[in-house]
This record gives C-alpha cells, structure tokens and sequence, in this order.
C-alpha cells in the first residue's frame, strides 16, 4: 500500500514560499499569546473593572466571534473582478491584518477614568474594541489559513509547509512570552500594557513586509480557484454548513481542536496569575519558562514529522495530544521553579507533535468537503470552523469568571491571595486544560478515520477532478 508521501503528484512549491507564507502565522502566534495573556488579566486587575463584567465583555466577544468569523469567510470566499489580477486570498490577508493591528493596539488604550465610578463606559470600550479587533483578525486568520490548503497540494509539501509553519509560527509566541510580556509588563502598571501592545505592533508590520512573496498567487492557483467556483452550482452559506456538519471527520478534528484551543487559552490567560500568585514569582521569570517550552517544540518538531511519515498523521496527533494533557495535569502541583522548568520542556516535547499534524489534519478534513461538494470554499470553512472554536473563548471568560468568584480572587495587583483563591489558579492553569486534552485525544482516536485507503482514495479523485 502507498505511504502518505506518495499520494498526489502536484506540482511542489519552493522552500523560499514556504518559510515567507509561515511568517503570517508569526504574526497570528503574537496576537494570540498577547490577546491570551494580557487582556483579562489587564481589565480586571490594571484597569480595576469589576471580574463580572470582564467575564460579560468576554461572552459578548465571543457570541460576536462565533456570528463574525463564518460570515466573513462565505461573504469573502467568493472571487470578485479584480481576483485574476491582485489575487483571492491575498487582498483580505493584507486589509485584515493592518486594521487587526490598529485595533489591537487601541484594546489597551481605554478612557482613563475611574472604573468604579464609570464601569459601563470601560465596559462597553472593551467589547466595542474588542468585537473591531476580531472582525479583521478573522478576516486575516481566515485568508491565510484557508489559503493554506490551495497553496500547498502536494502532501509533501503539505507536510513541511504544516511543520515549518508550526515552527516558524512559534516565533511569535516566542518573541511575545520571552521578549514582550516579561521585559515590558509591570504587576500594577497598565502603562506597561501599552508598551508591550506598541512593540508588539512593530513585529507585526516587519512580518506584513515578510509575508509578501509568500502570499502571492500564481496565475495557475487563481485560475483553478475561479474555475472550480464558476462550473460548480452555487452553494449557499447554509448549504455549505450542512456539508460540513454532515462530514464526521471534519467535526471529529473541530472537536478535539476545539478542546485544545479551549485548555491553551485558559492556560495563557491564567500564565500571569500562575505567576504572581501561585508561584511569587517576577514577571521576568516568564522568559526562562517560556524559552524552555519553544526550545521542547524545536527539538520535538522533527522527531515528530518523522514519525508521522512511517505510522501517519492521526497516530501522532493522538499520541502528542494525550501526552499534552497528562503534562498540563502536572502543571496544577507545581511548587518549585525547578518543577516549572521541567514541566515547561516537556510541554512543548509534547505539543509539538500535535502543532505539526494540525494544518495537515485540517487540509485532509477540508478535501474531504471540497470532493463531496465539487468546489473550494475554504474560507468559508475556515469561518465554519472559526465558529465552533470561538466556543472555547466563551468557555474560557464564563470559567475564569466562576472560579474568580467561587474561590473570591482578590484583584488588587498588591495583594497576597488566599489558598483558596490560588487552588483557583491552579486549576484554571493545569487540571483543566490537561482533562481537555486528553479527552480531545480519546475522541480523535476513536472517531476519526480519513487514512490509508480512504486518504488515497480521495486524493486521486480530487485529482482526477481538477480540485
């Protein structure tokens, strides 16, 4: 039987396109750890917003991001007359990332005014900034993700584009938790915030200028793009929907990538309450923890990508998922900085199996939908996606928000908290993200199966067809 390296004979794309397209994922990594990190903690304890209404603002964020981005995806996927000409995808990259910029930078500028006196006004800035600032990052999120699937056809190259776009990728959240976060940010200065936001900005628009080439589509790309929207029968929004509900591998990955999303992002946000309050350790502490957890993704991407070539790409996602979760449990007893060093490594040995499998496991799971449909509507599926995943944000203010509350978190960034209070933390940071994980894993493993002769089946056919 063929392996998965022999699968297709699309033409390859070169390294240089590879590494320049990874750079949009830099740009989307340091959003991420700077949105995760910072933000809840910076309006409830900088900024002094009651933790009720931060947790609301949070809800309304992500009922807009679940309504926004699948919207943004159907009402852009089509081509439109200057398609042929300036391209599909890269307009909508470049619109939204510059104005995702500008709205990200604006979050951590709200009035200054007193929040106990005036909390409606910091609240109702925080959502308005906060639902702008997602608009165009899902415009920009769904264009260079979707666009992934178009651009790299060969399963070869597939899977070093998935890789080093992984690896490449984490340059972001390495710049933003080694750099940003731990030499800008200052427990009880909501200046520093606006610091860390403004050199965050810089990096950004040093990656736009680096994306450039990567992000340009050939004539072929965008012929076969229109081709295959203009000779397939128009879909619908909801009719694309039913597809994608009614394709069980797709909603087997959406789920386990959802879980993951869901145990990442609590572990971000709760990082500098980690930090401060279970630990009483500086800010400054984040640069060592961090560097380890990267320096566990490099060593383990390889290996990984490795294996997936001889026991496939579902094997290793379950494997790097489960093992995640059972690191992230650890994370809930740790006591020392010795401790977090360790588990720090072995978080990202552990994760980066799954980082590598994931725009593999997506592409696989999109194809499926594209045969069955007869056309690539991949940012509409993107935003389908998108959609489900924004459940994870909801989850994520609702949790942080209830605990807070039932554990009575004393936002003063001066105070000494309870034991209560810092089982909270504790929780919120490792027990929780690690029984996520290791459900997502369970679930992938025994649901999903587009592999073997399924997988070779469905690349000739799209092949056969022109898609």
């Amino acid at each position: 039987m063929a392996s998965e390296g022999d699968l297709s004979q699309e033409k390859s794309v070169g390294l240089s396109k590879i590494i320049s397209y990874g750079f949009t994922s830099v740009i989307d990594s340091l959003i991420i750890i700077m949105y995760q990190q910072t933000v809840f903690y910076f309006y409830e304890v900088e900024i002094g917003l009651n933790v009720a209404l931060v947790g609301f603002a949070y809800v309304i964020f992500a009922i807009w991001n679940m309504i926004n981005d699948p919207l943004v995806g159907f009402l852009t996927d089509k081509p439109r007359k200057w398609s042929r000409k300036i391209g599909i995808r890269k307009p909508w990259i470049l619109i939204g990332c510059i104005l995702t910029m500008v709205f990200f930078f604006l979050l951590f500028t709200p009035p200054d005014i007193d929040p106990k006196a005036y909390p409606l006004i910091i609240f109702l800035y925080m959502v308005i900034m906060t639902c702008l600032f997602d608009l165009f990052y899902s415009l920009y999120t769904t264009h260079f993700q979707g666009g992934f699937v178009n651009y790299f056809r060969d399963p070869s190259d597939r899977r070093k584009a998935s890789a080093l776009h992984r690896v490449i990728g984490n340059l972001g959240r390495f710049i933003g938790a080694v750099f940003i976060i731990p030499f800008t940010v200052v427990y009880g200065d909501k200046n520093s915030f606006v610091r860390a936001a403004f050199f965050a900005v810089v990096v950004m628009v040093v990656c736009l200028i680096l994306i450039l080439p990567g992000i340009k589509e050939s004539d072929e790309l965008k012929e076969n793009y229109i081709r295959s929207y203009e000779e397939a029968e128009q879909i619908s929004f909801f009719e694309m929907l039913k597809y994608a509900l009614k394709s069980k591998n797709f909603m087997i990955y959406l789920l386990s990538f959802t879980l993951f999303t869901l145990a990442y992002s609590l572990y971000q946000a709760n990082f500098i309450y980690f930090l401060k309050d279970a630990l009483n350790l500086p800010m400054t502490f984040q640069t060592y923890v961090a560097a380890l957890f990267f320096l566990g993704i490099l060593l383990g991407m390889v290996p990984w990508v490795l294996f997936a070539k001889k026991m496939g790409s579902k094997k290793v996602y379950v494997i790097s998922l489960s093992t995640t979760g059972v690191v992230w449990l650890f994370f809930s007893m740790i006591t020392t900085p010795v401790q977090f060093f360790i588990c720090a490594i072995s978080l990202g040995l552990s994760m980066s199996g799954f980082l590598a499998m994931i725009m593999v496991i997506l592409s696989d799971s999109f194809d499926e939908i594209t045969l069955k449909c007869g056309r690539h509507q991949e940012a509409t599926l993107l935003g389908i996606t998108n959609f489900f995943l924004r459940v994870s944000y909801l989850a994520v203010g609702a949790i942080i928000t209830i605990v807070h509350i039932l554990t009575a978190y004393n936002p003063d960034p001066t105070a000494t908290q309870t034991a209560t209070a810092v089982w909270g933390v504790r929780i919120l940071a490792g027990f929780f993200p690690g029984i996520f994980c290791i459900v997502g894993a369970i679930v992938f493993l025994i649901f999903y199966d587009l592999k073997g002769e399924k997988k070779l089946k469905m690349v000739a056919e799209l092949r056969l067809k022109g898609l």
